[in-house]
């Protein structure tokens, strides 16, 4: 990812981008960004609508986009090595304890990285 950095400019896509919807942004918009991401190829792309309480990831693959809408359970970022998040991290109020979320993801990763 890095190597799309360089002195006066980044040169390449990002390797995620995730976009929060708002409650006032039209179908159109998010068409259009999604249309956007997809023409200069971001591998992996997050749409999480508050509102509907949902996840649409999107993914590159050799001929279009495989396009998954999650409404619970959990997801991985495949960009970000596969780390696990879950719908109602998202979604629940009151919103959980940033440190233990953290933690947790960590152990996690541990427990799949090392057995």
């Amino acid at each position: 990812m890095l190597e799309i950095v360089q002195q006066k400019a980044i040169y390449g896509p990002p390797d995620l981008i995730v976009e929060v919807i708002s409650p006032g942004d039209r179908p159109s918009d998010v068409l259009a960004l999604e249309t956007d991401y997809r023409a200069i190829g971001v591998p992996e792309i997050v749409f999480v609508d508050q509102r509907k309480q949902a996840v649409r990831i999107l993914r590159r693959e050799p001929e279009d986009y495989a396009d998954e809408v999650l409404t619970a359970g959990a997801f991985a970022l495949h960009s970000l090595g596969g780390i696990r998040l879950q719908l109602e991290w998202l979604f629940t109020e009151p919103r959980p304890d940033e440190r233990a979320t953290a933690d947790g993801l960590v152990a996690e990763t541990a427990r799949t990285t090392h057995g």
